[in-house]
């Protein structure tokens, strides 16, 4: 009876060293004025957190829940923090996604599913949850009005407040197992920090590559390719064959052309030259230009001036003058 209470508990049982097993879930944010013309746009939280100490090894809000924020949140988990041995996440189109199940798996991480409709499976993250709705409360508070200012109060939040103030998750699971716990408690990062299992960290390039997208494209007779709506050179022997093109969703501008045989390169942004413009550019002294001040006034002012001079000028002269007949 005692196993299966643990097992049931979701508070009470969790893996016995760090990086072992992450939960992944994305929550909604605040609302912040940083579409076009200072439209509200949604924000969304994605999370990544360590089942065994509670610690959130990344967090970040982004402008938009497409599941490219979920394959950058967990990039930069693992830059951050190594490689973990397991995913857990629920049934969202973003977590159940090819390309994510793709790249960790090509790094040796496995992704587990959440049974349906069973929010006692992810208890952990949703207590993590209520630490964002807290937040989110001052937040709104500070009056927070864009993304950056949201990320960096929130990264302060994190690391001054929830790592370092105990948890009750941490003491139930101790005192479960009869380990006594101090009065203060443990926190999450006192827990992530004393954990006997050392971080395995892998080569940046390694994990880049894990995350590239990759499709296929067809080259014109011209040579290039299509992607994005636009136009990419590639190279003129591989005219009306299928090549394959790997980029990285958070820089799709950069893409690498690879075919059997050839050494992989990256493909250029078609520039059409001005001779070969279908609409060629009007000329500069036809174009209808909005002038930047008013001849007419600039050559009254500079007349002006020369007026101002000349009088100034006699002036002195009749002066000297006078002066002059005095003296003789």
């Amino acid at each position: 009876m005692y196993r299966d209470a643990r097992e049931s508990s979701s508070k009470r049982f969790c893996k016995p060293h760090r990086m072992m097993f992450l939960q992944g879930d994305i929550k909604y944010g605040c609302k912040l004025p940083i579409g076009k013309n200072g439209a509200m746009v949604q924000t969304y939280l994605s999370s990544a957190l360590d089942d065994h100490s509670r610690y959130a090894v990344h967090s970040e809000f982004y402008d938009h829940q497409e599941e490219t924020i979920v394959e950058d949140t967990f990039r930069k988990v693992i830059l951050k923090a190594g490689k973990f041995d397991a995913a857990y996440f629920d049934n969202g189109s973003q977590y159940v996604a090819k390309q994510l199940k793709f790249s960790l798996a090509r790094l040796g991480i496995t992704v587990r599913q959440a049974p349906l409709r069973s929010g006692k499976s992810k208890g952990k993250i949703e207590k993590f949850h209520q630490v964002v709705d807290a937040f989110l409360r001052e937040a709104k508070v500070h009056k927070i009005r864009t993304l950056e200012g949201l990320n960096r109060y929130w990264s302060m939040y994190l690391e001054e407040y929830y790592h370092k103030d105990s948890h009750d998750g941490i003491r139930e699971y101790y005192e479960s197992l009869g380990v006594h716990v101090p009065q203060e408690g443990i926190t999450p990062l006192q827990e992530w920090n004393r954990d006997s299992r050392p971080l395995t960290f892998l080569d940046t390039a390694t994990v880049a590559e894990a995350f590239l997208h990759h499709e296929t494209r067809l080259v014109d007779k011209g040579a290039c390719i299509s992607f994005q709506g636009r136009k990419y050179e590639t190279k003129p022997s591989l005219i009306g064959f299928q090549v394959k093109i790997a980029y990285d969703p958070c820089a799709p501008q950069i893409i690498t052309v690879c075919y059997p045989g050839k050494e992989p390169f990256t493909a250029q942004p078609l520039k059409i030259g001005a001779f070969c413009e279908k609409s060629p550019a009007l000329p500069v002294s036809m174009q209808e230009t909005i002038p930047e001040n008013s001849r007419f006034l600039t050559a009254l002012e500079k007349k002006q001036e020369q007026s101002y001079r000349q009088m100034a000028d006699a002036i002195s002269f009749g002066q000297f003058r006078k002066g002059g007949g005095s003296n003789v």
